[in-house]
Protein backbone atom coordinates (compact mmCIF):
# COMPACT_ATOMS: atom_id res chain seq x y z
CA UNK A 1 0.00 0.00 0.00
CA UNK A 2 1.41 3.40 -0.97
CA UNK A 3 1.47 6.46 1.27
CA UNK A 4 -1.55 7.87 -0.64
CA UNK A 5 -3.76 5.14 0.76
CA UNK A 6 -4.18 3.37 -2.57
CA UNK A 7 -3.33 -0.33 -2.86
CA UNK A 8 -1.26 0.24 -6.01
CA UNK A 9 2.32 1.60 -5.99
CA UNK A 10 2.97 5.30 -6.52
CA UNK A 11 4.58 4.68 -9.95
CA UNK A 12 1.35 3.10 -11.20
CA UNK A 13 -0.68 6.00 -9.83
CA UNK A 14 1.55 8.54 -11.59
CA UNK A 15 1.43 6.59 -14.87
CA UNK A 16 -2.37 6.36 -14.60
CA UNK A 17 -2.48 10.14 -14.17
CA UNK A 18 -0.15 10.89 -17.09
CA UNK A 19 -1.05 8.13 -19.55
CA UNK A 20 -2.81 9.24 -22.75
CA UNK A 21 -6.56 8.75 -22.99
CA UNK A 22 -7.19 9.79 -26.59
CA UNK A 23 -8.12 13.48 -26.24
CA UNK A 24 -5.68 15.70 -28.14
CA UNK A 25 -5.88 18.71 -25.82
CA UNK A 26 -5.90 16.82 -22.52
CA UNK A 27 -3.13 14.49 -23.63
CA UNK A 28 -1.19 17.51 -24.89
CA UNK A 29 -1.59 19.10 -21.46
CA UNK A 30 -0.33 15.90 -19.85
CA UNK A 31 2.71 15.95 -22.14
CA UNK A 32 3.17 19.67 -21.40
CA UNK A 33 3.27 18.81 -17.69
CA UNK A 34 5.89 16.15 -18.42
CA UNK A 35 7.84 18.69 -20.52
CA UNK A 36 7.71 21.24 -17.69
CA UNK A 37 9.10 18.76 -15.17
CA UNK A 38 11.79 17.76 -17.67
CA UNK A 39 12.75 21.42 -18.29
CA UNK A 40 13.20 21.96 -14.55
CA UNK A 41 15.20 18.73 -14.26
CA UNK A 42 17.36 19.77 -17.24
CA UNK A 43 18.12 23.14 -15.65
CA UNK A 44 19.11 21.42 -12.41
CA UNK A 45 21.25 18.97 -14.38
CA UNK A 46 22.98 21.85 -16.20
CA UNK A 47 23.72 23.52 -12.85
CA UNK A 48 25.19 20.29 -11.48
CA UNK A 49 27.18 19.85 -14.70
CA UNK A 50 28.58 23.34 -14.24
CA UNK A 51 29.78 22.45 -10.74
CA UNK A 52 31.26 19.16 -11.93
CA UNK A 53 32.96 20.98 -14.79
CA UNK A 54 34.60 23.36 -12.32
CA UNK A 55 35.97 20.38 -10.42
CA UNK A 56 37.23 18.80 -13.63
CA UNK A 57 38.88 22.09 -14.65
CA UNK A 58 41.29 21.63 -11.75
CA UNK A 59 42.72 18.59 -13.57
CA UNK A 60 41.87 19.15 -17.25
CA UNK A 61 40.99 22.57 -18.66
CA UNK A 62 37.68 21.90 -20.43
CA UNK A 63 35.39 24.80 -21.32
CA UNK A 64 31.86 24.50 -19.97
CA UNK A 65 30.50 25.28 -23.41
CA UNK A 66 31.59 21.83 -24.63
CA UNK A 67 29.96 20.12 -21.67
CA UNK A 68 26.78 22.19 -21.93
CA UNK A 69 26.37 21.63 -25.68
CA UNK A 70 26.84 17.87 -25.31
CA UNK A 71 24.39 17.77 -22.41
CA UNK A 72 21.79 19.80 -24.32
CA UNK A 73 22.13 17.48 -27.34
CA UNK A 74 21.66 14.40 -25.14
CA UNK A 75 18.69 15.94 -23.28
CA UNK A 76 17.05 16.97 -26.57
CA UNK A 77 17.47 13.45 -27.96
CA UNK A 78 15.94 11.96 -24.80
CA UNK A 79 13.09 14.47 -25.09
CA UNK A 80 12.43 13.49 -28.71
CA UNK A 81 12.27 9.81 -27.72
CA UNK A 82 9.81 10.59 -24.91
CA UNK A 83 7.67 12.76 -27.20
CA UNK A 84 7.64 10.09 -29.92
CA UNK A 85 6.64 7.29 -27.58
CA UNK A 86 3.94 9.39 -25.91
CA UNK A 87 2.55 10.53 -29.26
CA UNK A 88 2.51 6.91 -30.45
CA UNK A 89 0.57 5.89 -27.35
CA UNK A 90 -1.83 8.78 -27.92
CA UNK A 91 -2.44 7.71 -31.53
CA UNK A 92 -3.14 4.10 -30.52
CA UNK A 93 -5.51 5.12 -27.73
CA UNK A 94 -7.31 7.69 -29.91
CA UNK A 95 -7.81 5.23 -32.76
CA UNK A 96 -8.82 2.49 -30.34
CA UNK A 97 -11.54 4.68 -28.85
CA UNK A 98 -12.75 5.89 -32.26
CA UNK A 99 -11.64 9.50 -31.80
CA UNK A 100 -10.02 11.65 -34.46
CA UNK A 101 -6.22 11.76 -34.29
CA UNK A 102 -4.97 15.35 -34.09
CA UNK A 103 -1.17 15.26 -33.86
CA UNK A 104 -0.85 19.01 -34.53
CA UNK A 105 -3.05 19.84 -31.56
CA UNK A 106 -1.22 17.35 -29.34
CA UNK A 107 2.21 18.70 -30.35
CA UNK A 108 1.12 22.33 -30.16
CA UNK A 109 -0.31 22.02 -26.66
CA UNK A 110 2.66 19.90 -25.53
CA UNK A 111 5.05 22.57 -26.80
CA UNK A 112 3.46 25.39 -24.81
CA UNK A 113 6.09 25.35 -22.01
CA UNK A 114 8.83 25.80 -24.62
CA UNK A 115 6.87 28.57 -26.36
CA UNK A 116 6.33 30.38 -23.04
CA UNK A 117 10.04 30.26 -22.19
CA UNK A 118 10.92 31.38 -25.72
CA UNK A 119 8.54 34.35 -25.56
CA UNK A 120 9.90 35.48 -22.18
CA UNK A 121 13.48 35.16 -23.44
CA UNK A 122 12.62 37.04 -26.63
CA UNK A 123 10.98 39.85 -24.65
CA UNK A 124 14.04 40.08 -22.40
CA UNK A 125 16.31 40.11 -25.46
CA UNK A 126 14.33 42.95 -27.04
CA UNK A 127 14.55 44.90 -23.79
CA UNK A 128 18.31 44.31 -23.67
CA UNK A 129 18.62 45.50 -27.27
CA UNK A 130 16.73 48.67 -26.36
CA UNK A 131 18.93 49.25 -23.30
CA UNK A 132 22.05 48.46 -25.34
CA UNK A 133 21.10 51.03 -27.97
CA UNK A 134 20.25 53.68 -25.39
CA UNK A 135 23.47 53.16 -23.41
CA UNK A 136 25.71 52.47 -26.45
CA UNK A 137 26.76 49.18 -24.85
CA UNK A 138 27.99 46.55 -27.28
CA UNK A 139 28.13 43.96 -24.47
CA UNK A 140 24.40 44.31 -23.89
CA UNK A 141 23.75 43.93 -27.60
CA UNK A 142 25.85 40.76 -27.74
CA UNK A 143 24.05 39.37 -24.68
CA UNK A 144 20.72 40.24 -26.28
CA UNK A 145 21.64 38.40 -29.47
CA UNK A 146 22.76 35.39 -27.44
CA UNK A 147 19.46 35.42 -25.55
CA UNK A 148 17.54 35.73 -28.82
CA UNK A 149 19.43 32.67 -30.06
CA UNK A 150 18.38 30.71 -26.97
CA UNK A 151 14.84 31.89 -27.59
CA UNK A 152 15.06 30.50 -31.12
CA UNK A 153 16.23 27.17 -29.70
CA UNK A 154 13.17 26.98 -27.45
CA UNK A 155 10.91 27.89 -30.38
CA UNK A 156 12.58 25.06 -32.31
CA UNK A 157 11.82 22.66 -29.44
CA UNK A 158 8.19 23.79 -29.58
CA UNK A 159 8.07 23.08 -33.32
CA UNK A 160 9.84 19.75 -32.74
CA UNK A 161 6.94 18.67 -30.53
CA UNK A 162 4.57 19.12 -33.47
CA UNK A 163 6.92 17.43 -35.95
CA UNK A 164 7.47 14.43 -33.67
CA UNK A 165 3.72 14.07 -33.02
CA UNK A 166 3.09 14.11 -36.78
CA UNK A 167 5.83 11.54 -37.38
CA UNK A 168 4.42 9.26 -34.69
CA UNK A 169 0.91 9.54 -36.12
CA UNK A 170 2.03 8.65 -39.65
CA UNK A 171 4.10 5.73 -38.35
CA UNK A 172 1.14 4.37 -36.37
CA UNK A 173 -1.18 4.63 -39.41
Amino acid sequence: MSYTGSPEPIQDQVWRLLSPRGGAVTDGLRLAAINTVCIIAALILLAVASLVNRLINVIIPLPFLVTAVLLVIVLTAVGVVIWYRYAGLYVRVARGSGRAVKPDVLGGVAGLPFAAIALFMLAAALLQILLGIISFSSDRLIDALRQAGFSGFFFALCAANIAVARAASTKEA
